[in-house]
């Protein structure tokens, strides 16, 4: 049974047989529009009707079969066409069939016509629906051809393993690559770093799990030039006859958002991490949000600010005026800056510098305020911290030279009648302490001394760093010699104790000179500079010492300075000469070894006396190459005495402190002696007390790398110093040597003493003893008498050049009264 009537175009020359045809189809239900025609051109024409079904004769007089089918297919292609004819050969089905036809029914069997209709229209119908579906196809396949081509997303394919099948333009562009370029790629290999390619498989992997799409993720791309772009993107599985065959993605580009998410968390974060308190309020004051600061100033937690206002922090300290003002000025778009006195939570006043801004919205009303603040209290601590280094040393918080000055300043208009003294104060060789030690322990040294002089300082007085090493106490009052006497006394009792630094002990001494208001000066730079001048005649007298100004003496400073201008050429300009002082055994009078002395004499400056070059050497750190040329001319003169056939005894030579610390000393000296052709025993080193004592345990290993190379070794100017007599039984030393300073004073019965002391310990060391600076018979009688091994001094000789020694090595010297 057909849904609805059909119309039927019947082509049929015979009228009885037409009527045979119309007859059967009134069985059709329901009932069909039949329109008959009986030749060619009237059923050309009535195909413009355009019928449902077509039936047709076979053979018609002046018009077959084939032209009618032939015609109704260029005309109606999808019509169905049923042949009812008397005869038609099984080939001529075949080929009617070819030609499109739908069936044939033979006249004498039209019992069959119905059921041929009815095939004819349902397969019609079919083909009908499949055409409608294909053209439902094709508009579906256009529109997503034009959305996958003109989306503003890229869109791509890929197969399980990750390679690319296919992309739009968009995704092409986004990426930077041709479509071949793309193909021969995975998605992995535009993942910008092995997290993202993590998340890739993860993703992928969710897909094949679920079969469905997956939730948006953010991807971070690698472009074709190197460039990285953010996306975000979703995939899902493609199916094919409900199979899986591939991925699907979407994706955009989100890089310029997200860059903007960077931007403004930066933001976020700067105002988070901010010093300053930030507080946001709405139009009417009611706080939005804080930042961490705010939280750390005021106590209160952020949950705690949140929905108040900042009336919460009300101090009561302002009145109505204040808060009028305030809101008058932010209400009408201007900035209010006050200074804020509010109240923590704990009850603590809290002291800001607050400004108020008012922010609009797009239609320019004002919409919120924020509010940035500065602690006030923190800033006046670092203005105290600041004002308190501007007048005071960072190293050692002692008052520097500007606070001294302003102090004296006033100190001198408050006591102008009364007077004060000034010590200037520096710290002997500080300068190798730094050299050899490095800086750090300088400065621990530095600070320790500093306690050390506001320990023994009186009320009132004040003690300053003006200097690297240099140090001034200004004693308010004081006019006499007594008490500077008495200070310095007390300073280096307390410096008599090696100040410990790690586990390394220092012992450190120091010059000072003092000059007095008004007597010496009038000002205080004036002052200041004659207490240093006091003090460099100190430091030029030996050091360790202390010197009070001298009315009437030269400026020191500047004849320094140039006589440190041409010791710096001295060397080049072979300015520098050797004396030799022998030193006698004792009880025959023999010569037991010589000195060698270092000697300048300058074209201007003329003889420059030790006492002043040497500590200059040294402080400059030219010490180690003039050492080293004191003891490669004293290698030099021992190889012309023996050429000339002398007995050449053993000659010192001084080691300074900075030449003993370098750690090639020993080999030094085997290449000077290898290359004279002399023997190193030849060779004594005269090394000082304190030098010794700066690092025992390297002095130590030092010492014994000499003995070994074949040098004898000498402590000089024994009994100065303050280290441990422990330490000599571990030194592998030859002689002490007994300073000057206990030979001059023999005389005196505490100081006898003293010299017995260590001669008795050098006896019990099996060490000998060299006591230097012998000027008279009661001197040299005194220390033969104590057991003293061998003399040096004046009374014996004076030094004298290297072509003179001859008179010294050819056997007993006489004294200046023996000779008399």
């Amino acid at each position: 049974m057909l849904s609805q009537p059909i119309r039927i175009l019947l082509l049929e020359d015979s009228a009885s047989d037409a009527e045979l045809v119309q007859r059967e189809l009134l069985n059709l239900s329901p009932s069909p529009a039949v329109t008959h025609v009986d030749n060619g051109t009237a059923f050309e024409k009535a195909l413009h009707s355009e019928p449902d079904l077509i039936l047709s004769d076979f053979n018609i007089p002046g018009f077959s079969g084939v032209e009618a089918i032939t015609l109704a297919k260029a005309a109606l292609p999808n019509t169905p066409f049923i042949f009812v004819s008397g005869t038609i050969g099984e080939e001529m089905a075949v080929d009617l069939v070819i030609r499109g036809a739908t069936d044939y029914v033979l006249k004498d069997r039209l019992k069959k016509l119905i059921p041929a209709v009815q095939r004819a229209m349902e397969q019609s119908e079919e083909v009908r629906k499949n055409q409608l579906l294909q053209k439902q196809l094709r508009e579906a396949e256009e529109r997503y051809s034009s959305l996958y081509n003109l989306s503003l997303d890229g869109i791509y394919l890929h197969d399980f393993d990750g390679r690319f099948l296919d992309a739009n333009e968009t995704a092409l562009q986004m990426l930077g690559y041709q479509a071949d370029e793309l193909r021969h790629l995975t998605i992995r290999d535009l993942a910008g770093d092995a997290e993202q390619i993590a998340l890739m498989d993860l993703t992928i992997g969710e897909i094949m799990k679920g079969g469905r799409q997956t939730e948006i993720r953010e991807f971070r791309l690698r472009r074709k030039d190197g460039s990285d772009i953010w996306v975000e993107a979703a995939g899902s599985i493609v199916l094919s006859a409900g199979r899986p065959v591939a991925v699907q993605g979407i994706v955009r580009d989100i890089t310029d958002r997200k860059l903007r998410d960077m931007e403004i968390r930066k933001l976020f974060l700067s105002v988070e991490n901010s010093r300053d308190l930030i507080m946001i309020t709405d139009k009417n004051g009611r706080i939005e949000y804080v930042n961490h600061a705010a939280c750390v100033l005021t106590g209160y937690s952020k949950f705690e600010l949140i929905g108040q206002t900042p009336a919460i922090m009300k101090s009561g300290m302002h009145d109505g005026e204040f808060y009028r003002s305030m809101w008058e000025t932010i209400r009408s778009g201007r900035v209010f800056s006050e200074v804020f006195i509010n109240r923590k939570k704990n009850g603590e006043l809290l002291y800001l510098l607050q400004t108020i801004s008012p922010l609009s919205d797009d239609s320019g009303q004002i919409s919120h305020f924020i509010g940035t603040s500065k602690d006030l209290t923190t800033q006046r601590g670092m203005e105290d911290r600041l004002h308190h280094l501007m007048w005071h040393d960072a190293l050692t918080d002692l008052p520097n030279r500007y606070s001294l000055i302003r102090g004296m300043q006033d100190l001198l208009e408050r006591n102008h009648c009364n007077g004060c003294s000034l010590i200037f104060l520096d710290i002997d060789r500080y300068n190798r302490i730094n050299q050899i030690a490095g800086y750090e322990t300088g400065d621990l040294i530095l600070k320790n001394f500093a306690r050390i002089l506001a320990e023994v300082c009186r009320p009132g007085d004040i003690a300053a760093r003006v200097g690297t090493d240099e140090f001034v106490i200004l004693l308010p009052g004081v006019i006499d010699t007594e008490l500077p006497d008495a200070l310095l006394y007390a300073i280096r009792q307390e410096l008599r104790s090696p100040i410990l630094v790690g586990e390394q002990e220092y012992v450190i001494t120091v010059s000072a000179g003092v000059a007095r208001f008004p007597e010496h000066a009038r000002h205080p730079d004036e002052l200041v500079r004659k207490a240093q001048h006091a003090m460099i005649r100190a430091r030029m007298n030996g050091r360790n010492l202390h010197e009070f100004y001298l009315e009437g003496s030269r400026e020191i400073v500047p004849e320094i300075l140039r006589i440190e201008q041409k010791l710096f050429r001295a060397l080049d300009n072979a300015e520098f000469t050797l004396v030799y002082q022998p030193y006698l055994n004792a009880k025959t009078h023999e010569p037991g070894g010589m000195e060698a002395l270092l000697r300048w004499k300058n074209n201007e400056l003329g003889s420059v006396s030790p006492g002043v070059f040497i500590p200059l050497l040294e402080d400059t750190g030219m010490i180690v190459e003039v050492g080293n040329f004191i003891l490669r001319t004293v290698c030099q003169q021992i190889a012309v005495w023996q050429r000339r056939g002398l007995t050449v005894v053993p000659v010192s030579v001084n080691l300074s402190p900075l030449q003993f610390k370098q750690l090639d000393l020993p080999n030094n000296i085997l290449k000077m002696t290898d290359d004279t052709g002399i023997s190193p025993r030849l060779l004594n080193l005269e090394i000082t007390e304190s030098a010794f004592m700066e690092d025992a345990e390297y002095s130590r290993r030092m010492l014994m790398q000499l003995r070994e190379a074949g040098t004898s070794v000498s402590i000089d100017d024994f009994g100065t110093g303050y280290s441990s007599l422990s330490y000599l039984k571990r030194f592998p030393i030859n002689h002490l040597k007994i300073d000057i300073s206990f030979v001059r004073d023999i005389a005196d019965p505490e100081i006898e003493a003293i010299v017995r002391a260590i001669i008795g310990l050098a006896e019990n060391l099996h060490l000998k003893t060299i006591a230097e600076g012998v000027e008279t018979e009661e001197q040299s009688f005194k220390l033969r008498s104590l057991g003293a091994d061998y003399l040096q001094g004046y009374l014996f000789s004076k030094p004298v050049p290297a072509d003179e020694v001859t008179r010294f090595l050819s056997g007993p010297i006489k004294t200046g009264r023996e000779e008399a």
